[in-house]
C-alpha cells in the first residue's frame, strides 16, 4: 500500500515557522489537495515530501518506506524517493523534443533504450500526445506543454505524484478543460496525488479530500462537500466561497430552534441541532448564496422580533455574469447576497435559512 503518512512535520526558515506540527494521511490512489493562500505553507509541505526541503521534525512515510524521520535523522534524497513532480513552470528543456524530455527520468534510472521507447509511447498515448512525440516545447500550446510535463512525471510509475499549481499558467477556458482531463487521467492511472493550489474551484472540483492551510497550520481536512458546507472555522469559511460573518449572542434556546441576536435589532432562529457555546457568545457565518432576496412584501419582521424574514435596503449591485452580487443593509448590518434574480436598488426582504447558519470556532493564530 502506497499510503502517504505525514506525522508531526514542522519546518522553520530562521525565525519564520513555515509548518507547524502538520499531520495527515493520504490513501493509495487518492487525489489530495493542499489549499490555501500564498505563504500558508502548502508548497513548503510539498517540497518536504519531495525531499527538496528537510523538515526540522516529524516523519514522512510512503507505505513501508520512510522518506525522513526527524528523530533518527534519516533523510532520503529526492532521487531516492519514487515520486514524480510537475512544477508550475513545467520545466521542459527547450532544445529537446517531447520524447527526449520524457526520457530524462528513465535515463537517470538506467532504463534500456528499447524499454524507454515503449514507456514513452505508452505514457504519450495516455496524455493524448503520441502524434507530438518529435515536436519541441515551443511548437506546443500551453496545455500540451503541461501534458508533456505530466507524462514525464508518470513515465516511470511513481508511488506519488506531486503537482505544484500546474494549471496556473493556462487561460481560464483551458484551465476548465484541463481540470476535467486531469481528474480523469489520475483515476485511470490510480497514482496517489498531492496537489497544491490557491484556487478554490480547482480544489473543490478535483479533490477526493482537501486540507485547508493557513500560516503553517492545517485548519481542516475533509471532503470538498463537507469543507464547503461544514467549515470548522471562520478562516476556512472565508477562504472558500463568499460568506457573511457576525458576532452573535444566544438569547433563547427553544426545543425547535436557538434564537441569536446580532447587533441591537436583528434576531433570528437557527436549527436547535447546532451546538452552541456555554457562554452564549458565538461567531456565525452565512453563505451569500444561501440568503434569499424578495421584493418588500409587508411580511418582514419588525425590529427586535424573532424572524428569519427581515427587512433590508439594497444599496449596491454588481453583475458578475451568471448571478448578481447585492449589498444589503439589515438593521445596520451589511450583508452580501448572491442571486440569479435581478432586483432594483431599494427596499427588500431578506430570508435567513435556519439550517444554513454556521457556528464557527476560533482559528489558531
Amino acid at each position: 500500500m502506497n499510503e502517504l503518512v505525514i506525522d508531526g512535520v514542522s519546518k522553520r526558515f530562521g525565525k519564520y515557522e513555515a509548518l507547524r506540527d502538520i499531520r495527515f494521511t493520504v490513501a493509495e490512489g487518492e487525489f489530495f489537495t493542499l489549499l490555501g493562500p500564498s505563504g500558508c505553507g502548502k508548497t513548503t509541505m510539498l517540497s518536504c515530501i519531495a525531499g527538496l526541503e528537510k523538515p526540522d521534525s516529524g516523519i514522512i512515510r510512503v507505505g513501508n518506506t520512510v522518506y525522513c524521520d526527524g528523530a533518527t535523522g534519516k533523510f532520503l534524497q529526492p532521487e531516492e524517493r519514487n515520486l514524480g513532480m510537475v512544477f508550475q513552470s513545467y520545466a521542459l528543456w527547450p532544445h529537446m523534443s517531447v520524447a527526449e524530455n520524457i526520457a530524462l527520468p528513465l535515463q537517470l534510472r538506467k532504463v534500456s533504450k528499447a524499454k524507454q521507447s515503449n514507456l514513452i509511447d505508452s505514457v504519450l498515448e495516455q496524455v493524448g500526445l503520441l502524434e507530438q512525440r518529435e515536436r519541441y516545447p515551443h511548437q506546443l500550446s500551453g496545455g500540451q506543454q503541461q501534458r508533456v510535463a505530466l507524462a514525464r512525471a508518470l513515465v516511470y510509475s511513481p508511488s506519488l505524484l506531486l503537482l505544484d499549481e500546474p494549471l496556473s499558467n493556462l487561460d481560464a477556458k483551458l484551465r476548465d478543460s484541463a481540470r476535467i482531463w486531469l481528474k480523469k487521467l489520475q483515476k485511470e492511472v490510480g497514482v496517489t496525488t498531492i496537489y497544491v493550489t490557491h484556487d478554490q474551484a480547482e480544489a473543490l472540483s478535483l479533490s477526493d479530500r482537501i486540507a485547508v492551510m493557513s500560516t503553517g497550520n492545517m485548519l481542516q481536512v475533509d471532503t470538498p462537500k463537507r469543507i464547503y458546507e461544514h467549515p470548522v472555522s471562520e478562516r476556512v469559511a472565508d477562504f472558500i466561497g463568499h460568506c457573511n460573518f457576525f458576532s452573535a449572542r444566544v438569547v433563547d434556546k427553544r426545543p425547535d430552534l436557538h434564537v441569536l441576536q446580532v447587533g441591537e435589532n436583528l434576531r433570528f432562529g437557527v436549527s436547535s441541532g447546532k451546538e452552541m457555546p456555554a457562554d452564549g457568545e458565538v461567531r456565525i457565518g452565512i453563505r451569500a448564496e444561501k440568503l434569499e432576496l424578495h421584493p418588500r412584501d409587508g411580511v418582514a419582521a419588525a425590529p427586535g422580533t424573532v424572524a428569519n424574514r427581515v427587512p433590508g435596503r439594497l444599496d449596491e449591485i454588481a453583475y458578475v455574469g451568471d448571478h448578481y452580487e447585492y449589498r444589503v443593509d439589515v438593521y445596520g448590518q451589511k450583508i452580501l447576497v448572491e442571486s440569479a434574480q435581478e432586483f432594483p436598488i431599494g427596499e427588500v426582504t431578506v430570508v435567513i435559512p435556519e439550517n444554513d447558519v454556521y457556528i464557527l470556532k476560533a482559528d489558531k493564530s
